[in-house]
């Protein structure tokens, strides 16, 4: 009896060092993918700061930005096709749907669709001035989330990151601080219209970052299903 338990503790402790091994190197996995996304974050931004500061440029003649649309409670599902992304969606580290409201699929908001690749600006609360790259399908944008297009999605993406702060004190009201789209479009760019378009060499970097986060979801998305499989 004593050696049938002990065979039988040695297999569950052999199958539980799998279960962690196994876990632990998706999760190593995930943290490598978030290392390689920051160096080359990182050295965008070191080429942004290279670039020879001029005046005359503004926001407005550099970026196109579109609004969201309003949604109602009414709108909302406890789960679909189709995911809401909302101010929470966009946090300091980037884009994420952990905690995401679905709408419902007879919904027509084709018009808020969002792609891979669009890059998100928040413009209220706690969360204002924050930007994130879409790496999820079947996203809609919500109201007081801005889509932002540039000639350089690199350059739009480094530019709205280093500005963080200054996006964020362009906000007005104290209890909740709300950017305007005119107050944005008024924000200066000190670069050339010349420096902005040489920055599309750039833009190969911006598609592996986001084909990075692609990797990642997919990591995580396999965390999940072995956290269900093993302890759900």
């Amino acid at each position: 009896m004593c050696c049938f338990l002990y065979i039988f503790y040695n297999k569950i402790l052999v199958f539980n060092i799998f279960i962690v091994d196994t876990i632990g190197s998706v999760d190593d996995l995930i943290e490598k993918y978030e290392d390689l996304y920051l160096k080359i974050q990182e050295f965008l931004i070191l080429k942004y700061t290279q670039l020879q500061s001029q005046e005359g440029l503004k926001v407005v003649d550099i970026f196109k930005c579109f609004n969201g649309g309003t949604f109602k409670s009414a709108d909302y599902v406890e789960t679909s096709n189709k995911k809401l992304v909302t101010i929470k969606n966009i946090d300091a580290t980037g884009f994420n749907l952990q905690d995401i409201t679905y709408l419902k699929d007879s919904l027509d908001c084709e018009k808020y669709a969002l792609k891979y690749g669009d890059i998100l600006l928040t413009m209220t609360g706690a969360y204002l001035g924050r930007c994130g790259i879409v790496s999820e399908k079947n996203c809609y944008q919500n109201q007081r989330i801005l889509k932002v297009v540039g000639e350089s999605k690199a350059f739009t993406y480094v530019f709205l990151k280093v500005n963080e702060k200054a996006i964020f004190s362009l906000g007005k009201g104290s209890a909740q601080p709300n950017l305007s789209l005119q107050d944005f479009y008024q924000m200066k760019v000190p670069y050339s219209a010349l420096d902005i378009k040489q920055f599309k060499q750039y833009d190969d970097l911006f598609d592996i970052m986001l084909n990075i986060k692609l990797k990642q979801q997919k990591a995580k998305e396999q965390k999940q299903k072995l956290l269900q499989k093993y302890f759900g």
